[in-house]
């Protein structure tokens, strides 16, 4: 079963998005997609995540496509807007 959900970022949604591309890169994570969304697919621990994103308006919504069983959509969700909350902004001090 997919998991979905929106995050609000506090900050300006074209650097959010810009910032969580960038870093999506740095974490090796495959990503096919430009800035109005796309596609991605993750291995971590030996586990695999596939997923979307979108753009739209003033939120990014998140699909999680595919994910281990024993992994709640709960706790996917809660740390994906965590990080997202805690990135930093160039304009951030």
């Amino acid at each position: 079963m997919p998991c979905n959900f929106k995050i609000k970022p506090k900050q300006d949604m074209a650097q959010t998005y810009q910032i969580a591309l960038r870093e999506i890169k740095r974490l090796n994570v495959q990503y096919i997609g430009d800035d109005e969304g796309g596609k991605f697919k993750l291995e971590l621990l030996g586990m695999g995540f596939k997923g979307k994103i979108e753009v739209q308006g003033n939120y990014i919504l998140v699909e999680i496509i595919d994910k281990p069983l024993l992994i709640p959509c709960s706790l996917i969700e809660s740390s994906i807007k965590d990080y997202v909350a805690n990135l930093k902004l160039p304009l951030d001090k």
